[in-house]
């Protein structure tokens, strides 16, 4: 897969794409995901909590942000 880097951009209008907040999302266990092999993840720790993205979800938000174990975070891909 390609992913073209220079489409991660700020308008004078906000984000053009909107950032990924996963909020109230039930987290999963990764072996309950269905997830293949070959599947690129981008993962953030904290502690004993993590959290992990889809490359691909990634590559169209370009931005995630959230909570891990009470505090924020802000992925940029």
């Amino acid at each position: 897969m390609r992913i073209d880097r220079s489409r991660a951009r700020i308008t004078p209008e906000g984000f053009e794409f909107p950032p990924y907040r996963p909020g109230d999302q039930r987290p999963i266990p990764l072996r309950d995901a269905g997830l293949s092999a070959q599947e690129e993840l981008l993962c953030v720790d904290r502690g004993a909590s993590s959290v992990c993205f889809d490359v691909r979800q990634m590559a169209y938000h370009h931005i995630a942000q959230g909570d891990l174990n009470g505090l924020p975070y802000l992925v940029s891909f």
